[in-house]
């Protein structure tokens, strides 16, 4: 996961790593690229690059821009997504979403939207359905996906 500060990222590693699944995920967080050179060696593999968008930040879309230039070309055929953490609230939202839409078009990579105001279950349920595409091999024909999430009520019986 690529992506600036305003988004929890240890949150989201942590519910994604919790979530159980049929698959292995081991999450890198950075928060721009490209990586340290430092243990490149004993680096794992990278399957997926998750470019974490916060349209409440104008900073963040241009970290993502700047990122991609270091990017592999071969890894824009289904190992490179956009996750845009989007606010219910248009006056929170900075960047616009048309730019956030034409950043993804660009790259041929799919684009996912989460609303993370009550809790991190999107990101949770946007990893299962990557690592789901990613195994099939069909994420780069998922172009764009909007998780919502809502919270979960629980009532007392009476």
């Amino acid at each position: 996961m690529v992506g600036v500060d305003g988004i929890p990222q240890d949150q989201l590693t942590e519910a994604i790593l919790e979530e159980s699944k049929s698959f292995t995920v081991n999450v890198r967080l950075a928060k721009k690229l490209p990586l340290p050179t430092e243990n490149e060696e004993s680096r794992p593999r990278i399957d997926l690059i998750v470019f974490l968008l916060d349209v409440r930040n104008q900073y963040s879309i241009e970290i993502t821009k700047s990122s991609l230039a270091y990017v592999d070309v071969n890894f824009f055929l289904g190992k490179v997504c956009f996750l845009a953490v989007i606010d219910k609230s248009i006056k929170h939202q900075v960047v616009e979403m048309h730019a956030v839409k034409e950043l993804a078009d660009s790259y041929s990579s799919p684009l996912f939207f989460v609303e993370l105001a009550v809790s991190t279950f999107g990101i949770t349920s946007f990893v299962v359905v990557c690592g789901t595409l990613l195994c099939a091999n069909c994420l780069e024909n998922a172009w764009s996906l909007h998780l919502t999430v809502n919270p979960v009520k629980h009532f007392e019986s009476s």
